[in-house]
């Protein structure tokens, strides 16, 4: 199974303890071998170093890679391209409601929605492009759950794209995060533009607490203290 991040590809070995190579194969980088892990150890180290990077860029790459491997490796088991994943992860109705329901207690987790939200809704919706800046284009899969782009309602149709609904527009949320990855991998991202910073900061902020959630579901991992570290609970 492979996991693409703009030219990176890890290559999983069905969860066996075997070694797992990254590969640049675009770039001029020498491959990388990451020995004896197995998948919950290796989406639980991408995890842990998405807090430990100085960067808001590097935060969110490790953290979405750590998401969608979970997605692959244990939520859809079999299911290959992202599309499809992450489709099926906005049908998933057990974490959307957990998920959800944090987001009404916690109020840190609901400020930074609210950031993104206040952003998008006054200052322009969110647009996919590649790499030319200046030709935004629309996110077709925006307000949309199916598997496939023509089974849209006319309803679904009319509706804006790029903006929220309200704190429970989860088929968005899961869609922000996706869209994020996109344009930072394929797209061109500028480290220095405020709106760029702001929706890959936020997008970092409100994806952390869902990949935690996924980890207490399917690994049993539970916060530990006040650092935000992790643990085995079965340990």
């Amino acid at each position: 199974m492979l996991l693409s991040a703009r030219g990176v590809r890890v290559k999983f070995n069905k969860g066996r303890k075997t070694a797992t190579r990254l590969t640049a194969s675009d770039q001029n980088v020498q491959n990388i071998y990451v020995v004896n892990m197995n998948y919950k150890t290796l989406i639980i180290n991408w995890h842990t170093k998405a807090e430990q990077q100085d960067d808001i860029f590097s935060q969110f790459v490790f953290e979405y890679l750590a998401f969608i491997a979970m997605l692959k490796t244990q939520v859809f088991k079999g299911v290959n391209r992202d599309r499809d994943c992450i489709q099926k992860f906005k049908r998933l109705t057990k974490i959307q409601q957990k998920y959800l329901m944090l987001l009404n207690e916690d109020e840190l987790l609901r400020h930074n929605w609210q950031v993104i939200f206040d952003e998008l809704n006054n200052n322009g919706g969110l647009g996919t492009y590649s790499n030319d800046p200046f030709n935004v284009q629309e996110i077709g899969w925006w307000n949309c759950s199916h598997d496939e782009l023509n089974q849209k309602t006319p309803e679904e149709r009319k509706k804006f794209t790029g903006v929220f609904y309200g704190f429970d527009d989860w088929e968005n949320m899961v869609e922000y995060w996706y869209t994020i990855r996109n344009n930072l991998f394929h797209g061109s991202k500028n480290p220095q533009g405020r709106r760029d910073q702001l929706a890959i900061e936020y997008g970092f902020k409100t994806l952390g607490p869902l990949v935690l959630l996924l980890l207490t579901e399917y690994f049993s991992i539970m916060p530990s203290g006040s650092t935000g570290e992790i643990s085995d609970a079965k340990k």
